[in-house]
């Protein structure tokens, strides 16, 4: 008979709650974080060298906003690991605040500041 092994996954009876919540932690921000990693690089190296030959010259000024989408996939890759923690120790009721406090927040400086509104009338 062999000897039972050690570790979380192998014997979840026996294992420490601290443990349990930090190995959960470590593998949604690694998978989180690596995915929108990996998008994030995509989006910022390889979509701009493939936009004009694809659509043509016509569409090459959306390449200059491509880096603020790689940068939003990091954010969202953030989020994505933040959410799954929360839900996981049973704090929904924080993120929905914190999701609806940041948003607030934006259209509130944004429908004060007025500053886009102009820039969405022009296409």
């Amino acid at each position: 008979m062999a000897a039972p092994t050690k570790g979380l996954r192998s014997n979840p009876q026996n294992a420490d709650p601290v443990t349990s919540i930090t190995a959960d932690l470590l593998a949604h921000f690694a998978g989180a974080l690596s995915v929108s990693g990996v998008l994030a690089v995509g989006v910022f190296c390889l979509v701009p060298l493939v936009i004009p030959p694809l659509f043509g010259d016509r569409f090459e000024p959306a390449t200059r906003l491509l880096p603020l989408f790689a940068v939003l996939a990091i954010v969202k890759g953030l989020e994505i690991a933040m959410y799954r923690l929360l839900y996981s120790v049973h704090k929904q009721t924080t993120y929905l605040w914190s999701v609806c406090r940041s948003s607030s927040t934006w259209i509130w400086r944004v429908g004060c500041s007025g500053d886009c509104l102009p820039h969405l009338s022009t296409c």
